[in-house]
C-alpha cells in the first residue's frame, strides 16, 4: 500500500471534471428576451395554438435563427439562458 501512496496523492491533487455545460440563469434570459425579443412581437407568439416550435431542438433553432436574423450579438450562454428562460416559461420541452 505505502508504494501507491505517491501516486494515489497525485490522484487527489488533480481537478474535478467540470460539467459540460455551465448552469443557465433564466432570470436574465428574461431579461434579455425583454430588452431584444418584444420590440418584434409580444409574448403572444409563445402561446398561440398554432406555434412554430415544436419541441426543445426546435426551440434551439428557433431561437438561434431569431438571434441570426436580428443580428443580435449575444454569447452562447446568454442564448442558452433565453432559450430555457422560454421552456420553463412557456413551452415545457424534455430535452
Amino acid at each position: 500500500m505505502m508504494k501507491h501512496l505517491p501516486a494515489l496523492s497525485l490522484l487527489l491533487l488533480l481537478p474535478l471534471p467540470l460539467t459540460s455545460q455551465a448552469a443557465t440563469d433564466t432570470k436574465r434570459g428574461e431579461s434579455l428576451l425583454q430588452q431584444r425579443c418584444y420590440g418584434c412581437h409580444g409574448e403572444d407568439v409563445y402561446v398561440r395554438e398554432k406555434r412554430l416550435v415544436k419541441d426543445y431542438a426546435g426551440l434551439q433553432k428557433r431561437v438561434n435563427f431569431c438571434v441570426h436574423q436580428t443580428n443580435t450579438q449575444w454569447f452562447d450562454d446568454e442564448i442558452a439562458d433565453v432559450i430555457e428562460f422560454l421552456n420553463s416559461e412557456y413551452y415545457h420541452f424534455k430535452k
